[in-house]
């Protein structure tokens, strides 16, 4: 059992760390933007959309501010029967030593930075 415990963090990392990004930047005028991104995991898309948004305002030789900032779960299933499933997934795969994989897509979360460059 403690095998397991201790595989499950370390699983659940590697995973989040593999998780892909899509950012997309809207400008909205007089030097404002929106940034939206979408990943697997909440901390990809939150960081991800901040690198993007500070990217555009260092483009312009620019300091951002930032007026607003979000993270929203929009994925198929509910969040607690996502961690369910994947944890009874990581699980079954620590067990049987094969991959398995959870029920995670690269859209589950969409971060929203709105900012403008000053």
């Amino acid at each position: 059992m403690k095998t397991i415990i201790y595989l499950l963090p370390l699983s659940s990392l590697l995973l989040a760390g593999c998780a892909s990004t899509t950012s997309t930047v809207y400008p909205q005028g007089n030097n404002s933007y929106t940034v939206i991104t979408t990943s697997s995991a909440a901390d990809n898309a939150a960081s991800a959309a901040m690198k993007k948004a500070n990217k555009v305002c260092a483009m312009h030789r620019k300091n951002i501010i930032v007026k607003d900032h979000y993270v929203k779960y929009q994925g198929a299933i509910s969040r607690k029967n996502k961690e369910i499933v994947n944890t009874a997934t990581e699980i079954a795969g620590s067990l049987s030593k094969t991959f398995i994989p959870g029920m995670t897509s690269d859209t589950d979360y969409k971060a929203v930075v709105k900012f403008s460059c000053k």
